[in-house]
C-alpha cells in the first residue's frame, strides 16, 4: 500500500524531532529516493517547518515543524 503525502511528510517531521539529520540519513529512514525527498523538503521549508542549517549541512525541525506534526498526527488519528 502506497503512503499518503501526509504520511510522508509526517515521517519527515517525526525523523527530524529526535535529531537533526543530514540529507543521506532522511532518504534512507523514510525510504525515498533524493529526487523525491528535495520535493518533500521544500514543501516542508517554504511552510517553515523545516530548515537547513548550512555550517553543519543538517536539517533540523523548526517550532512550526513541531507543530505541523502534532496536527498530522490529530488528522491521522480521525482517519
Amino acid at each position: 500500500m502506497r503512503r499518503s503525502r501526509a504520511q510522508i511528510l509526517l515521517a519527515i517531521l517525526d525523523l527530524l524531532a529526535a535529531q537533526d539529520r543530514l540529507k543521506t540519513e532522511i532518504v534512507y529512514q523514510v525510504n525515498l529516493n533524493f529526487r523525491t525527498i528535495d520535493r518533500y523538503l521544500e514543501t516542508l521549508v517554504e511552510a517553515g517547518n523545516v530548515s537547513w542549517n548550512e555550517r553543519t549541512r543538517m536539517w533540523y525541525l523548526t517550532t512550526a515543524g513541531r507543530e505541523a506534526a502534532d496536527h498530522l498526527r490529530e488528522v491521522e488519528a480521525i482517519l
